[in-house]
């Protein structure tokens, strides 16, 4: 019974190891010491960069495209994020996301939606596109179950609370949260000088 309990997790290392060989190969960029947990998905590999010391958890989808204009990706995540179980991105053309960001579950960021202008055509057929881009700021914290709508930027070491919907940007240092998200208050250093 241990042996295969033991091949077992020697079986799952190697697959994991292969797994991210096969990001560094064909993602833009894979950082030093990142990691993304199967089962997930990405739409297009080159066009998502990823820096160093980022985990992405389980049954995460990255729906990212490889601008070929810019010769750029279109989702950036740079060094140090966490994104928990169940994200689901859609990079149309820009989402950024800097430095030591931590996402919880289950939160959805976009910078794109579908179209809906005409009433005789069913919604799904109408197609969807870019609208405006998304920035996650240095060390902020989104809450698990919160959206984040094209055109947002979230500040720096901002707060967005649990299964908020953020419409619109939120200055570095708040506290936010309801839908849709407003500010409810400002960080404050807890440091006495």
């Amino acid at each position: 019974m241990y042996f295969l309990y033991l091949l077992k997790r020697i079986i799952l290392k190697l697959l994991y190891l292969i797994n991210q060989e096969h990001y560094k190969l064909n993602l833009n960029s894979f950082g030093r010491s990142s990691r993304i947990m199967f089962p997930s998905e990405i739409t297009e590999y080159k066009g998502l960069s990823i820096g160093s010391n980022v985990t992405i958890k389980s049954n995460s989808w990255l729906n990212c495209r490889y601008l070929p204009l810019t010769n750029a990706p279109s989702l950036v995540i740079q060094d140090g994020c966490y994104l928990g179980r169940f994200i689901h991105i859609n990079a149309f053309q820009n989402v950024y996301i800097e430095k030591n960001v931590l996402i919880a579950d289950r939160v959805h960021i976009s910078d794109a939606t579908h179209y809906y202008d005409d009433l005789d055509i069913p919604i799904i057929k109408q197609g969807a596109g870019f609208i405006a881009p998304v920035k996650l700021s240095e060390g902020c914290w989104i809450g698990v179950g919160a959206v984040i709508l094209p055109g947002v930027t979230i500040g720096r070491n901002a707060i967005i609370g649990a299964n908020a919907v953020v419409t619109k940007s939120i200055p570095d240092f708040a506290i936010a949260g309801g839908v849709p998200a407003k500010v409810i208050k400002m960080r404050e250093s807890k440091l006495n000088d």
